[in-house]
């Protein structure tokens, strides 16, 4: 593990969550939507980060990717991942395609369980930080410990007010030049959520917004 990682473990976990973790017991499962676009390659190889957040982890295939491609970058960097991997209000309706119900245990979801097996599976943990809380109270905390992202990665819920708060609370942590960037720029009723919620905070910041494919992009 890098020291960066192992720095970072320290103030937000006090311990190593893949220490003698059982990964083996849970087969690689990983599944997640626009994970691997071309823009993660453009926006890292551009900022050459050291601190990426991610702010709505899911099964961690977006953290992986991301680590593969700031392997090749040769220095030291970590990937914090934030959820509370009790999925949104959508992965709670089993009318819905994707939902957690399926994998509850004693009531409760475990997909934090299945995020870990993910990155141990795929040899990318030792870079990956998960911080298991809300996305607000994860930026309070990294925001009174002084840490400043690179850049930021936010798909975690999917309602506009959330959404906006995620960009708000984020905004605070992201170093001067670095990148805040998200999913979902969508036609649909997910979408349209994101594109009121980011559209608002551009405004309200007079920042300049890009658009690539799903994709958003704003730099601070």
């Amino acid at each position: 593990m890098g020291q960066l990682a192992r720095s970072l473990l320290s103030i937000i976990l006090k311990s190593d969550p893949y220490a003698d973790f059982p990964y083996q017991d849970y087969p690689q499962d990983l599944q997640g939507w626009g994970s691997n676009d071309q823009i993660f390659a453009q926006i890292l190889e551009a900022i050459a980060p050291t601190i990426v957040i991610e702010v709505g982890t899911w099964k961690g295939y977006s953290a992986f990717h991301m680590s593969e491609i700031l392997k090749k970058q040769g220095k030291d960097f970590v990937i914090i991942c934030v959820d509370t991997w009790l999925g949104g209000i959508e992965h709670i309706d089993d009318s819905m395609e994707i939902n957690l119900n399926q994998c509850r245990k004693y009531g409760y979801p475990q997909l934090y369980f299945q995020f870990l097996a993910n990155m141990m599976h795929l040899g990318c943990h030792e870079s990956i930080v998960p911080f298991p809380n809300t996305s607000a109270i994860a930026a309070r905390f990294l925001f009174k410990q002084k840490i400043k992202a690179d850049v930021i990665y936010i798909d975690a819920s999917h309602e506009e007010e959330d959404i906006y708060a995620d960009l708000r609370n984020y905004w605070k942590i992201l170093r001067s030049g670095g990148v805040m960037f998200g999913d979902d720029w969508n036609a649909d009723a997910l979408g349209y959520s994101v594109i009121c919620a980011v559209n608002r905070f551009v405004k309200e910041k007079e920042l300049n917004l890009q658009v690539q494919g799903n994709k958003w992009v704003i730099q601070k």
